[in-house]
């Protein structure tokens, strides 16, 4: 089977309160048929950003447990969470 299109869909998206950095999690569907859980929004000193699923190794390091092979995938992934993030701020004011 090939794809040759990639359908983002953000399936839940929980703000969080009372936090610089972590600013929501967010859960996506994938061309309707794959859920990926615990994309993050942070909020760094270079701007707001998404942040893929991690897990913490034996090291004590973080590693994301996925990862986009074509950016212009991570990019939608991106776009559709900031948007989604945006357009509930949008609905809270």
């Amino acid at each position: 089977m090939q794809v040759n299109e990639i359908q983002v869909k953000v399936h839940r998206l929980n703000r969080v309160e009372n936090s610089e950095t972590l600013k929501a999690f967010a859960d996506i569907v994938l061309n309707n048929v794959i859920v990926v859980k615990g994309f993050k929004v942070i909020n760094s000193r270079r701007g707001m950003f998404v942040s893929a699923p991690q897990e913490k190794g034996r090291d004590n390091m973080f590693y994301e447990t996925i990862r986009c092979l074509r950016p212009e995938v991570k990019e939608k992934i991106s776009f559709a969470i900031m948007s989604a993030y945006n357009e509930e701020a949008k609905v809270n004011v």
